[in-house]
């Protein structure tokens, strides 16, 4: 299936099995998932406005709040510069996370560290829509 997003204008596909929802939070902020808690398969994406180019130290430490940040690389996603790297959050445990940066937005994406390779493939399906 095929998610796009007008409002921060980028699609990309999905497994069928997987149930979206979208969660506004605030000052042009979202939060979208996509989850299928039977297998406990999914990831998230948090989408902030940001002017920077590159994440700052402290929007790092105020979006996770764990500080931790494992074997970081970088990586393009439909040619935006971002990183991945592994994290640990209180509720989730052990996870992966994507950082880039489009367009005056900062997209953070987050799976379980386990479902690394399968969040990949769903990564390598992103197109940022230019109209």
């Amino acid at each position: 299936r095929e998610y796009r997003s007008a409002a921060y204008r980028f699609s990309l596909f999905y497994p069928q099995e997987l149930t979206v929802a979208e969660r506004p939070e605030g000052g042009g902020a979202a939060t979208v998932t996509f989850q299928n808690i039977e297998k406990a398969e999914g990831f998230q994406i948090f989408i902030v406005p940001y002017g920077e180019l590159q994440v700052s130290e402290a929007r790092f430490k105020q979006d996770v709040p764990s500080g931790v940040r494992k074997d970081p690389r970088d990586m393009t996603v439909d040619g935006a510069t971002g990183a991945a790297f592994y994290s640990t959050h209180a509720v989730l445990g052990d996870t992966l996370e994507i950082w880039f940066i489009h367009r005056g937005y900062l997209y953070e994406v987050t799976t379980l560290k386990p479902l690394a390779p399968w969040l990949d493939g769903i990564m390598q399906t992103w197109k940022f829509i230019l109209k």
